[in-house]
């Protein structure tokens, strides 16, 4: 391990994920973002970029494989000129995965509007600004789409824009009573647990792309939610919605095989980002 100030970098995780980064130069860095608190930050940095994203996994927010998009599309952003970060859960968070009680980080939706994690954001932000010499966008997916509108209110000069995809919008009562094992583990109770339109979402000042799949079928993710999201981005210098109507499902209706995650669509909906991104990047 290289420790470099508070950021130290296995070389092992280097090498790992420069399997996934094709042409990047790939990095695995453990960053300190609060005293005693380590965040996994996965890094892949062209040789050049015109713009960066910090993508935020959705469920437990855990780095767990690069199976499910748009993990598996990050050397398409590489190809296009666009530094990406996929950041980790933080390391005081232990808890549920699907498995049972695990040594893993994860956070719980509760946890992603928390000032530990708004801290945890600014941080991370402000090391790929630093790394790829670009403004973040902040990618959230699903559950992720709470931490990319958090980080979007956040604002400050390191924020380039803001992209929700199959946000998690409304999470109706009956969940919270459920024996699913996943709900359980994410969910704490509605006092606390905050979807994206439970957020300031009016003091996003940055531009703001929403994507959504018109069947999604996956909980808290209703695709109604994207035009409600929609009038209140009422500060975004720019703003747009993509509703996408194709693909397939197959199995676990918020799984890879599924609308939720665009199954047969992530060549597409890729494509369509990044042209949002080059077309609102200073």
């Amino acid at each position: 391990m290289l420790s470099i100030g508070k950021i130290s970098i296995t070389v092992a995780g280097w090498l790992a994920v420069a399997i996934v980064g094709g042409c990047a130069t790939s990095g695995l860095t453990r960053l300190e973002t609060r005293p005693g608190v380590t965040v996994r930050v996965d890094t892949f940095i062209p040789e050049t970029s015109t713009a960066s994203i910090l993508i935020l996994r959705g469920r437990f927010g855990n780095i767990t494989d690069y199976k499910y998009f748009p993990l598996t599309t990050v050397s398409t952003f590489n190809r296009a000129d666009i530094a990406v970060a996929v950041m980790d859960a933080p390391s005081n968070r232990k808890g549920l995965s699907r498995g049972g009680p695990v040594n893993r980080s994860m956070l719980r939706l509760a946890d992603r509007s928390s000032n530990g994690h708004k801290t945890d954001l600014k941080k991370t932000i402000a090391f790929l600004k630093r790394k790829s010499g670009k403004p973040v966008w902040v990618f959230g997916v699903s559950m992720g789409s709470v931490s990319a509108a958090v980080a979007g209110i956040l604002g400050g000069p390191d924020l380039a824009g803001v992209i929700l995809m199959s946000s998690v919008t409304a999470i109706h009562k009956d969940v919270y009573a459920s024996d699913n094992p996943i709900a359980r583990a994410i969910l704490t109770r509605p006092s606390i647990d905050k979807t994206v339109l439970d957020l300031a979402v009016e003091k996003i000042v940055a531009p703001t792309l929403v994507v959504r799949h018109e069947k999604d079928g996956c909980t808290g993710s209703d695709p109604a939610g994207g035009p409600k999201i929609m009038a209140r981005l009422t500060n975004a210098p720019k703003t747009e919605m993509l509703t996408y109507s194709g693909g397939y499902q197959s199995g676990d209706v918020c799984g890879v095989n599924a609308y939720h995650l665009f199954a047969g669509l992530t060549s597409e909906v890729t494509d369509a980002i990044i042209k949002f991104i080059k077309a609102n990047s200073k």
